[in-house]
């Protein structure tokens, strides 16, 4: 087939352009429908507003989270109470609990924290014990060093991580994260497949051309490889691969995503990996002109070289 030497590749300025407003769009309706739509349906079938709460409950009872006031976000607790919260963690929220791979109820001592967490026994501890007394929990040594006060900071924050971790091993509350984490990504699975559908495949097809919201807004078109129009199978192949380029995009943290945009960079006709694989490529609808067949651009040039004789 006679290439159309009349249809101009698209920049790839105005290529990068159209794929960044798409995305915005892409990404303004997906919220739209979590919101509005999706979003609301599992909490009147599942209750996920609960469940979220429960989770709340969770983190603010450990004592190692607190809500802030101003937000209403739930927050770790600020620096200055760390040392008590981690304290309050162990002593209240676990105290009695059984957590996944203990068959007994933990049981809190001040013994128990001063020597496992508070490490009173290791050499060069920052903690020394009130009147020797090992049933009180222990305090910060007196005659800590300038260096010492410095490094205590980094003692209570990895203490910390460590209780939050410890948290992270308590069967109810893994079980709740789990079920929040799967709704969650269920809804948003399902508002980011409605969004491609409707602004990758229905919007181009109704708009004809290929074209998306992004192209349309920078007078982009999608034709074959030899500049004729789509036929209706390549727009929905091109579709199919470049929503496999956005799914294997997940797996492969964007990877599948940037060697498609590798391929635009540095192929002749800016053709993404979809182009090559729908045999398609973009062009400026501005300055090209583009026709159905191979016979109406022979009929076009041959009406060319009617009116301009040699």
């Amino acid at each position: 087939m006679e290439q159309n030497q009349f249809a101009v590749n698209g920049n790839l300025l105005k290529r990068s352009g159209a794929a960044i407003l798409d995305f915005i769009v892409f990404t303004l309706v997906s919220l739209f429908l979590i919101s509005s739509a999706i979003g609301p349906f599992y909490d009147s079938q599942y209750d996920t507003s609960s469940l979220s709460e429960q989770f709340t409950t969770y983190q603010t009872a450990s004592y190692l989270y607190a809500e802030d006031e101003s937000s209403g976000q739930v927050l770790f607790v600020a620096n200055e109470a760390i040392p008590d919260a981690i304290y309050q963690y162990y002593s209240e929220f676990k105290n009695g609990k059984v957590y996944l791979e203990e068959t007994e109820p933990f049981v809190f001592s001040n013994e128990w924290y001063n020597e496992t967490i508070l490490k009173i026994n290791e050499e060069g501890t920052f903690f020394e014990l009130v009147e020797g007394d090992t049933t009180v929990r222990a305090v910060e040594r007196s005659n800590l060093t300038e260096e010492e006060q410095g490094l205590i900071a980094t003692f209570y924050t990895n203490a910390f991580n460590d209780a939050l971790a410890d948290l992270a091993t308590y069967e109810p509350y893994v079980t709740l994260a789990q079920q929040i984490n799967q709704f969650f990504l269920e809804i948003l699975a399902i508002a980011a497949s409605i969004s491609v559908l409707i602004f990758y495949f229905l919007v181009p097809l109704l708009l004809k051309e290929g074209r998306t919201l992004g192209k349309l807004a920078l007078g982009l078109s999608v034709v074959n490889k030899d500049g004729y129009y789509l036929a209706w199978w390549q727009h929905l192949l091109r579709f199919m691969a470049f929503t496999a380029t956005l799914v294997l995009g997940i797996y492969t943290i964007l990877g599948s995503i940037l060697i498609s945009y590798t391929f635009m960079i540095f192929t002749k006709n800016y053709r993404s990996l979809h182009d090559f694989v729908a045999m398609t490529r973009v062009v400026d609808r501005k300055q090209s002109l583009l026709f159905h067949r191979e016979e109406q651009l022979l009929d076009y040039k041959a009406s060319l070289d009617t009116s301009n004789p040699s």
